[in-house]
């Protein structure tokens, strides 16, 4: 009976084991630019583009830890602009990132889906990474943040440049819940940074 018991309880255990990594976050989809990959960064500026605190600062110091631990200089965005929603003036921020002599930046933007379908969020996400878009008019379009409150979030990740192509690399997540978010942002992270390896744009 003992026996029964405790091969229940182990499958049971499995069973949560497994589920709770199928909710991790994941990249479902990315694009690339067809620049030439292998480009060599010195300074990387992580951006949380999200009105969650929290997770802001979860994934810009997981950008920074993992590039850091592959000799790649990095620095958050939170430590030049605290507040997304009490921003300052853009160009001031423009300005700080200027000072900072960062050469790539890679931004991570919390999309709220709770009211629109992950269908109509991917042809957006493809139709803006085909497009011809710089950092700076993603700071202006996307600053000051506005509050909004949605039970699931989609991520799109970016890797920026100064030149031409502006935007090299971009990808976008599956569909979760906030609370996966907070709890996976690490092995979020460190997905998006193998696959950047991996792809030679790191």
């Amino acid at each position: 009976m003992m026996r029964r018991h405790a091969a229940r309880v182990v499958l049971a255990l499995m069973a949560a084991t497994l589920l709770g990594a199928a909710a991790q976050p994941q990249l479902v989809a990315q694009w690339s630019s067809p620049a030439d990959p292998g480009q060599k960064f010195q300074k990387i500026l992580a951006i949380g583009i999200t009105g969650d605190r929290e997770l802001r600062h979860r994934f810009e110091d997981n950008v920074v830890t993992h590039l850091r631990g592959k000799d790649i200089q990095a620095v958050t965005s939170y430590s030049l602009v605290p507040d997304l929603q009490s921003p300052g003036s853009r160009e001031e921020i423009l300005q700080k990132i200027e000072a900072q002599k960062i050469d790539a930046a890679l931004s991570f933007r919390a999309v709220p889906l709770e009211k629109s379908g992950e269908t109509a969020w991917e042809a957006e996400w493809i139709k803006e990474a085909e497009g011809a878009g710089t950092l700076r008019e993603l700071i202006q379009a996307t600053l000051p943040l506005k509050a909004t409150k949605s039970k699931l979030y989609g991520v799109e990740v970016t890797l920026w440049v100064n030149g031409t192509p502006a935007r090299l690399w971009s990808g976008r997540s599956g569909v979760y819940k906030l609370g996966a978010w907070q709890d996976g942002a690490s092995g979020f992270i460190q997905d998006v940074i193998g696959t950047l390896r991996y792809s030679h744009w790191i």
